[in-house]
């Protein structure tokens, strides 16, 4: 039996269940498997400026996390010439890891990026944490380093970063951001 997307109905549980979706520590080390790799064009939904970079998606191949997903945004198209130089970089090295050669030094699409899904590298999982406008932390993962898997590489779980409050959290606590007491409330009177 096969799905309309093309999917083989298998009724495995691996198949069938709801995958965890909870943070995975910072500084998580794995060897990684590259699932997809994808040219990004599009306009973010928040600050209606253009985007462009490449995603990778990688599945964590042993270690506490195994069989779970992380991506990587390479943005090496817009910003600053700092930032668009380390992740230049970044895709350079990944392609090195890979053994993959372009064969040309254009812009590469996501189809000349293929020879390199499947391959096997080592990365670190990092934590992110950011503010909503309703006060709320919104939190994720994302691959901060890529490096060769060997005797030297280390797999292992990290610590989980504790969450920050919310600048509305620590307003109605009596103490504001800058750590001056809230002169409104009585909990916050140094006397």
């Amino acid at each position: 039996m096969w799905h309309a997307a093309g999917e083989e109905i298998t009724g495995r549980p691996e198949d069938a269940f709801i995958p965890d979706m909870t943070i995975i520590p910072n500084n998580t080390s794995a060897p990684a498997q590259i699932k997809v790799i994808n040219l990004v064009n599009k306009v973010n939904s928040f600050s209606q400026a253009p985007e462009k970079y490449y995603e990778f998606t990688y599945k964590l191949m042993a270690g506490d996390f195994k069989g779970r997903e992380v991506t990587q945004k390479i943005k090496c198209f817009l910003g600053e010439p700092k930032q668009i130089g380390r992740a230049l970089n970044m895709l350079k090295l990944i392609m090195d890891l890979c053994g993959y050669r372009p064969s040309h030094s254009n812009e590469l699409t996501s189809a000349e990026l293929l020879p390199m899904i499947g391959k096997t590298v080592g990365i670190k999982v990092r934590e992110w944490q950011i503010e909503k406008a309703d006060g709320k932390i919104m939190e994720g993962n994302f691959v901060s380093e890529v490096w060769p898997v060997n005797d030297r590489f280390v797999t292992e779980t990290g610590i989980k970063l504790q969450q920050k409050p919310s600048k509305q959290q620590s307003f109605s606590a009596g103490v504001m951001q800058t750590g001056i007491p809230d002169i409104d409330s009585d909990e916050g009177i140094p006397f």
